[in-house]
């Protein structure tokens, strides 16, 4: 009987220890073949601990805060950064989703703009730049993307959120509304 199993440590683990055996029944030897270990590819995952109030107009840093996970230790949920600075070359896939809301009675006339961007050698571009839909009656505004990205050692990226709407504007938490995630494909 062939069987496959897949453990994953945690993000900030430096050991590990895994043991290979079989019950006493139905006895006898135990052989195993070509047992692999491997690194888990860099990935990370993170969400906002908090709605997070947004200006009108103001092109903001989305406060992705509370790590989910983080296989390099390479996500800074740290203020004024929460940013994602690949651990070495490869091609990525990066994952963004966003819910707003407001207090504005004429929300459905107005949008919100999710903003991807990637800083390279001291120089920052916007990679993605997605419209949030409304949903009708709710004054909520969804925006989502998903993305293969080429990424080079240290560079950095970013999601930001541009309301253009009236009264108070937040992006809410909770990781079925507002996260951040990524991983290396290869």
């Amino acid at each position: 009987e062939q069987k496959s199993v897949i453990a994953l440590a945690p993000g900030d683990a430096r050991f590990g220890k895994i043991v290979l055996s079989r019950s006493a029944n139905p006895g006898g030897k135990v052989y195993f073949d070509d047992v692999v270990l491997r690194e888990a590819p860099p990935a990370f995952g993170a969400r906002l601990s908090g709605d997070q109030t947004v200006n009108k107009n103001v092109e903001t840093l989305v406060a992705f805060d509370t790590k989910d996970y983080d296989y390099a230790n390479a996500f800074n949920a740290s203020a004024s950064n929460y940013s994602y600075t690949a651990p070495e070359d490869g091609l990525y896939e990066i994952n963004a989703a966003l819910v707003g809301a407001s207090t504005d009675p004429l929300a459905s006339t107005h949008k919100m703009i999710q903003r991807i961007k990637k800083t390279s050698g001291g120089s920052t571009t916007t990679i993605s730049e997605v419209y949030g839909t409304v949903q009708a009656g709710l004054d909520q505004f969804n925006s989502s993307v998903s993305m293969n990205l080429e990424l080079q050692f240290g560079d950095v990226i970013q999601v930001y959120a541009l309301l253009a709407v009236n009264g108070t504007n937040t992006i809410e938490a909770g990781l079925e509304k507002s996260y951040f995630t990524g991983r290396k494909i290869s």
